[in-house]
């Protein structure tokens, strides 16, 4: 519980995570508002940009199940070893554990999401464990 009782902050004006290809964040530009900026316990939400061939490797959380939401573009969302296409309008919820990924499939469009980890304040709470690449089988998107 916050003695705050309110946060406000521009996440257009904020900086990028400094995240990068050699943990899993190919061109991904992430934006995280967390417990430690916000004052509330267990808050650790997301807003990321994926250009064309951007992606986010796959990886587990081990201590907290994700949830994103694609506000606009045309995606890639992998979980376990299948993968399908997600657009704008799109929600997903991803048990703690299991592998994911994100991949923007367009040429022409960024995808867009909002996102976060249930329970915990941090990713580094959520816990981010990459355990490889997108492989060719896995790069086939279903049609959703």
């Amino acid at each position: 519980m916050s003695d705050r009782g309110y946060f406000f902050q521009n996440l257009d004006e904020m900086a990028s995570a400094a995240v990068g290809p050699d943990q899993g964040w190919v061109n991904v530009n992430i934006r995280f508002v967390t417990e430690a900026m916000t004052g509330f316990d267990e808050v650790c939400l997301f807003r990321a940009s994926f250009p064309p061939g951007a992606q986010h490797q796959p990886h587990i959380h081990p201590n907290a199940a994700e949830f994103f939401y694609v506000l606009s573009g045309h995606g890639a969302s992998g979980l376990g070893d299948a993968e399908h296409e997600v657009r704008g309008g799109a929600f997903e919820l991803v048990a703690k554990g299991m592998v994911h990924w994100l991949r923007n499939i367009s040429t022409t469009e960024n995808i867009e999401v909002i996102g976060g980890y249930l329970a915990v304040g941090s990713l580094e709470e959520a816990g981010y464990v990459p355990v490889g690449q997108v492989t060719a089988a896995q790069g086939q998107a279903e049609k959703a």
